[in-house]
């Protein structure tokens, strides 16, 4: 095994290494998406997420991209909540929007480390991760690192259900 290497991307930075974190995403999804898939995988990222406040990216490489995660601090009034219906009361957050991991590096504490990385400088007294019910690997993961599970986020344009899952006092429980 090699030695991992764990590095945060400004703004910037993640919309320069679109095509490593296109070639993660990919690695990530088991059969591969097609490039339709890879394509809205980019575009939600760097016109929405990337757009967020206090938004922060970790790339973890061996130097080859082997995972990434990302996230931002979402008020109670922040636009990010119009996209759910009956979304959680919860003064400030920080979304953990994406953890992926490409699975010839799973299993090797790489998704601890850049969650570790990612929420040592979260200023939210709340960290929530929204993940696909039927995602039943980061169900698994987010429940074996003690993150509680919450309640249903459903998208009001008609999308499916996520499960939520919240760490209290993030930066710190790392």
């Amino acid at each position: 095994m090699s030695t991992m290497f764990r590095r945060r991307l400004t703004r910037w930075q993640a919309e320069t290494e679109r095509a490593s974190l296109a070639e993660v995403y990919a690695a990530a999804h088991p059969g591969g998406p097609d490039a339709a898939d890879r394509e809205a995988f980019l575009r939600r990222l760097v016109d929405h997420d990337l757009r967020q406040p206090e938004f922060d990216m970790v790339l973890a490489g061996d130097p080859r991209p082997a995972g990434c995660v990302w996230g931002f601090r979402v008020d109670e009034d922040a636009a990010w909540w119009s996209a759910f219906a009956e979304p959680p009361v919860a003064p400030e957050v920080f979304v953990v929007a994406g953890l992926l991991v490409a699975p010839r590096s799973r299993r090797q504490g790489v998704a601890t480390g850049l969650l570790r990385q990612l929420l040592s400088r979260a200023r939210a007294p709340l960290a929530l991760a929204p993940v696909a019910a039927d995602d039943g690997l980061a169900q698994a993961s987010y429940g074996a690192w003690g993150w509680t599970r919450g309640g249903p986020l459903t998208p009001v344009d008609g999308g499916a259900p996520l499960t939520t899952w919240t760490l209290a006092d993030p930066a710190r429980a790392v």
